[in-house]
């Protein structure tokens, strides 16, 4: 009897097995060429002189004279110093980008300082602490092509006397040292 009740289970959890739809849980880019995966870091990542095509990291970030050639995603602060991302770059932390390029921004964050560094956009997301105001620092030469939008409406971008800001603020002022 053992044996038949057995065999009646491993029937029915191998046929359980054959309905489960295990192909919704891989990621969009895994059945896509290499040049779409995104290179996936766990815990502190230090980089110096790195060519990457895409890069998701959950946790602190430092880059320095390095190229993303695609996306950044990063879960964590994060430092580029000399270092261009082409791709855009979507944050949940604190970011200071120094003598860098950056395409469009998007970050949940309550700040983000830029020093000598280019970047086409940025948007500081809602972040749930409304009552702390988000800040984006632009020091030096630093130049944002697009705008500066806070989606949580108590934005702050404090400018240094050689930053520019071509597309304006929205939902933020603007101080001017």
């Amino acid at each position: 009897m053992a044996k038949i009740l057995f065999i009646i289970f491993t029937l029915c959890f191998s046929f359980s097995l054959s309905a489960y739809d295990w192909q919704k849980h891989i990621p969009p880019y895994a059945n896509q060429n290499d040049s779409n995966k995104p290179d996936l870091y766990y815990g502190p990542v230090s980089k110096n002189n790195a060519t990457l095509q895409n890069m998701t990291v959950y946790g602190p970030l430092t880059l320095t004279n390095s190229t993303i050639k695609g996306f950044l995603t990063l879960h964590g602060p994060g430092i580029l110093e000399s270092t261009t991302v082409m791709g855009p770059i979507v944050l949940f932390g604190i970011l200071n980008a120094k003598n860098s390029f950056l395409n469009d921004v998007q970050a949940a964050t309550t700040e983000l300082t830029l020093y000598n560094t280019n970047a086409h956009s940025i948007v500081i997301r809602k972040n749930g602490h409304s009552e702390k105001p988000q800040r984006v620092f632009l020091y030096g030469n630093s130049q944002i092509s697009g705008a500066i939008t806070f989606e949580q409406g108590n934005g702050k971008v404090i400018v240094s006397p050689d930053a520019k800001i071509s597309g304006g603020v929205v939902g933020g002022t603007v101080q001017r040292q």
